[in-house]
């Protein structure tokens, strides 16, 4: 059977890199993080509670987790309180690793997949890159680094040693005990995330075994039209596309797109690289068997959208604010608001469709309401004169009547009471109308390609 949408989803701004630009748009670029990272919070829960309400389950590779600076920076219970679970909760969060055990996960980033190799991998760390550590010079130096202490060490020191390993590369090579400093601090980080994971927080479950097949998402979504006909005659970007076509490593697109000797417009780099990205996302949910949630898109992003969905489906995009009434609403708001719609969500997860969404739109944005005492006390007058003014009307109408004009007042009467309620939740309606979810929702076509 074909994988239902709202089940099982990945989620596009979850991916390591996306989390490290949101990380910088927000201007955090140094270690430690400071104190305005209020904003970066408030739309990393939008994001966590989006991708609640819209998926049974929210999958989350372990490199997503264990290399993305959001959810290392906000730490297992950060994510509790912004998802608003209580401890007996679990937060519907689904780790994807290389091993069951989480640990073990990050031991084999670092290992590699090659058995015989006697040095460390190379590790493109996205989070380092985000706190202002030189990442690529890690990333070059750590191959040259023997293996055998991260791979003879037990797995409570795991976290320990691979911060360890990565400051040792940092500084020429070095060897490093004890790990100090933003290194110290990411050991910590890894370390709470493996503690979560033993107290059975969210489940691990090791991948499927099935291929990561970029020449299959290549085949369901072509090249951007825009793209596609400017390369007709434009020999950089005609290179680039075959550059991209070539390769399955995210590392090498990203150097050839950022080398500053093609003569690339910022926006041929940037529908290049959604195009890529999105190729990329459908070969893992094809991968998973699950399909892809992107939560937020401009212009040229969108354009790049609408080029393809795996399996031939297009993607649906819902207009309106849904990410942005979730991410500014208070925690204990937020679990009332997911309680209260759990019908509309449940009918959403069995069928995504247009109608739903909207159902589960309202049902969520109801709690957006403002509520304070102006604007109950202005509520109540505007129902209140509703209901007088239809009562005066109609007492008025029946004195014209004499033969029944004592019944007809009555009759009025029940009649403007009984409408008046009703009448005053249409108007509610109305005023939210506009209040629709607002996402992009990519079907990876696994079992229907």
């Amino acid at each position: 059977m074909p994988e239902i949408p709202g089940q099982r989803s990945l989620v596009f701004e979850f991916d390591s890199i996306q989390q490290r630009q949101m990380w910088h748009r927000h201007g955090l670029g140094a270690s430690p993080p400071r104190a305005d990272a209020k904003n970066l919070t408030e739309e990393f829960s939008g994001l966590l509670r989006v991708a609640d309400v819209l998926a049974v389950e929210i999958l989350v590779t372990d490199s997503q987790l264990l290399d993305g600076a959001l959810f290392l920076h906000h730490g297992p219970v950060g994510v509790r309180k912004l998802m608003a679970r209580s401890p007996a909760e679990l937060p519907g969060i689904v780790v994807l690793g290389r091993d069951g055990n989480l640990a073990e996960c990050l031991r084999k980033m670092l290992l590699g997949r090659d058995p015989d190799a006697t040095t460390l991998a190379k590790f493109d760390s996205s989070t380092l890159s985000a706190i202002g550590e030189d990442a690529a010079k890690i990333a070059e130096v750590l191959p040259t680094r023997d293996k055998k202490r991260l791979a003879d060490c037990d797995v409570a020191d795991i976290a320990t040693v691979v911060a360890a390993e990565l400051q040792g590369a940092l500084h020429g090579n070095s060897e490093v005990v004890e790990p100090t400093g933003v290194f110290a601090e990411l050991a910590r980080q890894w370390d709470a995330w493996f503690k979560a994971a033993e107290d059975k927080f969210f489940d691990v479950q090791p991948w499927s075994g099935a291929i990561f097949d970029m020449d299959w998402a290549r085949t369901k979504r072509p090249v951007p039209d825009e793209i596609r006909l400017l390369s007709q005659d434009d020999a950089a970007l005609n290179e680039s596309l075959d550059v991209l076509k070539a390769h399955n490593g995210r590392s090498t697109v990203m150097a050839h797109l950022n080398d500053p000797a093609i003569p690339l417009s910022t926006r041929n780099v940037e529908q290049l690289w959604e195009w890529w990205n999105s190729l990329y996302f459908d070969a893992m949910a094809k991968q998973h068997g699950c399909s892809w949630l992107r939560l937020t898109a401009d212009q040229a992003e969108a354009a790049v959208q609408e080029s393809g969905g795996g399996g031939g489906h297009k993607p649906i995009q819902f207009e309106g604010e849904l990410l942005g009434v979730l991410s500014a609403m208070p925690p204990t708001v937020y679990a009332s608001a997911r309680h209260a719609s759990r019908k509309a969500r449940d009918r959403w997860h069995r069928h995504a469709s247009q109608e739903h969404s909207n159902g589960l739109a309202y049902a969520i944005t109801k709690f957006n309401e403002p509520i304070d005492l102006v604007e109950a006390r202005s509520s109540l007058i505007r129902q209140a004169a509703l209901i007088l003014g239809a009562a005066i009307l109609g007492g008025l109408a029946s004195i014209f009547i004499s033969a029944t004009a004592g019944w007809a007042a009555v009759v009025s009467l029940a009649v403007v009471v009984i409408l008046a309620t009703p009448i005053a939740e249409f108007r509610e309606l109305h005023a939210m109308r506009g209040k629709k979810m607002k996402a992009f929702i990519n079907y990876a076509g696994a079992h229907n390609a």
